[in-house]
Order: C-alpha cells, then structure tokens, then sequence
C-alpha cells in the first residue's frame, strides 16, 4: 500500500491539474463572448429563424427532416433541431441562442485540448486557447445562423476523438490497451461513425474528416496500409453520398436566386483557390481587418500576379515535402489539414456565397486548428531546445498573447449587436463592400431613416449596378420621401434586369396605388401572384386595396362603380386562385347592400 501511495498522488495532482485546466479553459470561452449575449439577429437569421415557420409548430420537426429540398437550399436537418427545440423553451429571445452557441464553442475548445492531448503535441492547452480566443471564431459564435460551425465542430470533434479510441495514432500505451479488447475498440468505430454523421447533417463541409484521419496516420507513420486505412472507406462513402445532395440543393437555390452558378473556367477556379488559401492563412496568423462581409475579388486570368498566390502554395508544399525528412512531417501534415479542410470553400465547388464572396470568416472555424497547432507545437518545440529561462519567459509571453486575443474577440463581439453595427463595421473596414451599403441601406430604409438608406443604396448601385434588387430597394425609399418618379425610373430599371421578381413587382404595384394609378397597381400584383401564387406581400397589398376601394366608393354613393369594381376584382381573384379574397369581396358587397322588401 505504501509502495502505491505516491503514485496515488501523483495521480491525483494529474487529475487535479486537468480540471483546473478545463475549468479554466471554458471560463476564458465563455467570459470573452459575454457582449455576444446581448446580440440580436440579423442577415440570414430573418429567414432560417425568425420567419421560419417550421420552428413554430409540432409538425415542424417531421418535416425539418423528411424534406430534403431543405430551408433556403439548406439541408441541416440536425442544427435546425436545435433552433426547433429552443424555440419551444423561449421563442424568438435571442439571448437563449446566442449563449447555446458560445457554450457549444466552449465545449468544442475543450475537445480540440483532449484530441491535441491524445496526439501527444506539445503546449496542447494553449492552442486549444487560442482557438477559443482567436477572434477569426467571432462570426461562427456570435451569429445565430452559424450555429451549424460549432455544432458540427462538436460532432467533428467528437468523432475524432472516438476514431482515436478506435485507431490510436499518437498513444502507442493506448494502442496496446485496446489491443487486448477488441470489442471496444469496434464500440468506438460505431460512435465514431454516428458522431460523423451528425456532423454532416450539421453541416455537410465536414465531409474532410476521413481525410484528416489519413493525414494523420501518414503524420505520425510516415506511411498508409490497407490494414490500417480501410475503415476509413465508409466514412468517405458517407461523406460524399451527403455532399452531393448539400451541391444539388444549392445548385437549385442558386438558379432561382439569379446568375453566378458555373461562372468561372477551371483556370479561374485555381486562381481563386490560391488567392482563398493565402488570405486564410493571413488571418488565422494576423486577425485584423475581420469584417461580416469581405469585397469579392476581380478575378482575371490575364492578370499575371493573380497566378502567384496558386505557384506559391504549391511551392510550400513542395517545399516542405522535400525536407520532410529533415524538418518532420508535421508542418506539412498541418499545412495539408488546413488546405484540406477548406477543399469545400475553395471554389471548386460552387456554393451560394461565393456570389457575393469568395471568403467568410466562419469557413475558417475547422481549419484554423491545423494552423494554430502548427504554430504552437512548433514554438513550443523550439523554445523548449533553448532550456528553463526560455520557457518561464514564455509562459509570459503566452498569457499575453491570450489578454490580446481575448479582447479582440470582445472588441468583436460588439460589432455584432445589431445589424446597423454589423454593417457600419464592415464599411469602417471595406468602404467600397457594395453588400454592406446595400444591406445596411435596407436596415435603414425598414427603420423609417430613407434619406440615410438613400445614400447607402445609391453607393451599393454605384459599386454593383448589375444587381437588381438594388434598384428594387431605391424605389422603395425613393417613395418613402416623395421622389415617385425616380422610383418608378428604378423599378422599370430593375425589372429589366430580372423581370420575374414578384419583390420588385409588389412593391411597383404599391407606388402606383400611392400615386393613383389604380389599373397599373392592380396589374403590378397580378404578374407578381403570376410568378409566385404564394407570395403573401402581394396577396395582402392586392386584398387590402380591393377591399378599402370597394367600400370607399360604397361610402362615397357611387354603389354602381362599387359594384362594377368588385365584379371586375372578383373575376380577377378567382383567376388568381385567390378564394379568401373572393369571398370577403363577397360578404362586402352584401353588406353595402340594402335587403330587398
């Protein structure tokens, strides 16, 4: 008993030392996103949350999951669960979502510390840290729509770690352990597979993990065996089997949303991945300049410079492959993690965002921990080799390097109060982001402030005047201040450009009503029903009009007219397939009637 005492104790400081370390770690996770809590919703969270009427009923659940043409394009069926079950507890009180995101990225910083740990790499708590901190992570965490980042962070994470248990890579005492209980190990295999797979249908990008768990095998073996890569195949089968669903629906959505899908030759597409790699790499290392929304590049083929960043990048791992031997696999392996994580966003594959975009902040949530990892290993590798001074002194160095980043993610955080925070925080960066002047112009506009909305549209229409909803909004505020004319001249502009737009047609519709052009108004909701029978703007603008015209000529004693309107309104309706309509015209005129003797 004597003889195990120390052991005992030194197990216990071990553990001790492990759950101040985790305590710790998701405090610092936490306390830095306090000013996220106070956040609202804004941007995608309007159609994904706020009017999606799924989260409100019982029967929405079944159908979040059985239909697979998804919300807005997107088939997440397991994220918006989350948003379906914490609209039950508390409704649309955007605190509740926003704490369940930064708890979920606190977790998720846990994680990264226990796979770093079970990988053997050195400083492992303080790159976990760092990727708690790193204010690159602001956008996953403090905007509710990117819920699908961290929580397929946690089951990316998650299955990792079982796979771990299942095929140790950087614990060869673990390896022998499971050994002898192959039951286990198969245990781990089949968590390993269904955390994947919630993963997937969080988000369908984390389809690289079987990638990454071979990069690993060749990091830590120097080399790949049928033995050790073939349970991998499943993964990879799932993987792509759900991915090409994730392409289809964004195919479609794209298509009904307007030109951009298929845009660029394969040289193009290079040329855009070399300049994404390098750009992420900036700002995993350098985080400054973060914005919502960065200015989408001019891509040229003929542009000579533009075919430096895609030779560079091949260059590096060129490079690093080459002295592999003398420098370690490591850089390569992390350099390979995060080229490789991002394979999804690089443009390759079209995706909805890359219309307005070709980068985004939150596409760097995953990736980030191989150039993070990198870093610190290979510090704390070189700071370790110059002995004990070097290493207190940088200890300090690092509890520095945490206070900077901390701040920077809650200078960050306030940036996402509100949309007009958000926007104005991009244009402070990016003047020339013609999506933040047209997006905060709408802000402004829908606030009942048209002459500052004016002045962000009009600069949106300068720096994009082939987008037609641009011209569409113009109108709006046009008409807000009395310039009917310029609105009319915006709305005939914009329809030119996309004439099957039932938004900028409803809206048309409605100036001409303001203005007195009845017959024109009538028209205008009648092609926007055409396009869209659903669209619930025209429906009630149409009703509404109808209704206040047949009975403010009954009011005037004009009962002929009234009459004549009402037929006329009624032919339309019922052509329409509008019958609500049809039978409160109905029940209008029988009450402007006087009942017979």
């Amino acid at each position: 008993m004597n003889k195990q005492g120390p052991a005992n104790g030194t197990r216990q400081k071990t553990v001790g030392r492990l759950m101040i370390g985790a305590g710790l770690l998701l405090i610092i996770s936490v306390v830095v996103y306090i000013p996220a809590f106070d956040a609202g919703f804004y941007a995608d969270d309007d159609g994904l949350l706020v009017r999606n009427e799924r989260l409100q009923t019982t029967d929405g659940l079944g159908e979040i999951w059985s239909d697979r043409e998804g919300t807005y394009g997107l088939y997440y069926p397991l994220t918006f669960t989350t948003y379906w079950i914490e609209y039950q507890l508390w409704g649309l009180n955007p605190p509740g979502y926003h704490v369940n995101n930064v708890i979920l990225h606190a977790i998720n910083a846990l994680l990264v510390w226990i796979v770093l740990r079970r990988l053997r790499l050195p400083w492992a708590w303080f790159a976990a840290a760092v990727f708690a901190l790193h204010p690159v992570h602001v956008e996953s965490v403090a905007w509710v729509t990117e819920r699908r980042n961290t929580l397929s962070g946690l089951f990316y994470l998650l299955s990792l770690l079982a796979y771990l248990g299942f095929q140790p890579i950087g614990d060869s005492r673990r390896a022998k352990g499971l050994a002898v209980r192959p039951h286990r190990r198969w245990v781990m295999y089949a968590l390993s597979m269904t955390f994947f797979v919630a993963a997937l249908l969080s988000k369908t990008v984390t389809l690289t993990l079987p990638a990454a768990i071979l990069l690993l095998m060749w990091w830590r073996r120097g080399r790949l065996v049928w033995r050790d890569t073939w349970p991998v195949v499943p993964f990879f089968v799932v993987g792509i089997a759900l991915s090409f669903l994730t392409v289809g629906l964004e195919r479609s959505f794209i298509q009904e949303g307007g030109p951009g899908w298929g845009m660029h030759s394969t040289l193009d597409r290079f040329l855009i991945a070399g300049r994404v790699v390098w750009f992420y790499l900036g700002k995993v290392l350098f985080p400054v300049r973060l914005a919502f929304h960065y200015p989408r590049w001019t891509i040229d083929a003929h542009l000579w410079w533009q075919h430096l960043y895609p030779a560079a990048a091949i260059a590096l791992l060129v490079t690093l492959f080459c002295v592999r031997r003398r420098l370690g696999r490591g850089p390569l392996a992390a350099l390979l993690f995060f080229g490789g994580t991002l394979v999804p966003v690089l443009g390759f594959v079209d995706y909805f965002y890359m219309t307005y975009s070709f980068v985004a902040d939150r596409f760097l949530y995953l990736p980030s921990i191989g150039m993070i990892t990198l870093v610190v290993a290979g510090a704390a590798t070189g700071i370790q080799r110059l002995g004990p001074t070097a290493v207190k002194t940088a200890r300090a160095v690092c509890v520095v390097v945490l206070v900077v980043l901390g701040a920077g993610v809650w200078q960050r955080s306030m940036a996402y109060e509100t949309t007009e925070t958000l926007y104005r925080d991009v244009l402070a960066k990016y003047p020339d982001a013609w999506l933040a002047h047209y997006s905060l112009g709408c802000v402004l506009g829908a606030n009942n402030r048209p002459d500052e909305a004016i002045t962000h549209l009009e600069a949106a229409l300068r720096l994009k005047p082939n987008f037609p909803a641009i011209r569409g909004y113009l109108g709006v505020v046009y008409s807000q201040v009395g310039r009917y004319d310029d609105a009319l001249r915006m709305y005939q502009e914009a329809l030119r450009q996309h004439p099957d737009d039932e938004v900028i047609r409803t809206n048309l519709g409605f100036t001409y009503i303001h203005i007195g052009e009845y017959d024109k108004g009538i028209e205008e909701y009648t092609r926007a029903l055409q396009i869209n029978p659903h669209y619930e703007p025209a429906l009630r603008n149409l009703a509404q009009f109808v209704l206040y015209r047949i009975d403010s000529l009954f009011e005037a004693g004009e009962a002929d007219a009234a009459r004549d309107f009402a037929g006329e309104a009624r032919g339309l309706a019922t052509r329409l397939g509008v019958q609500q309509l049809v039978s409160q015209i109905d029940q209008l005129v029988r009450q402007h009637t006087p009942p017979q003797q």
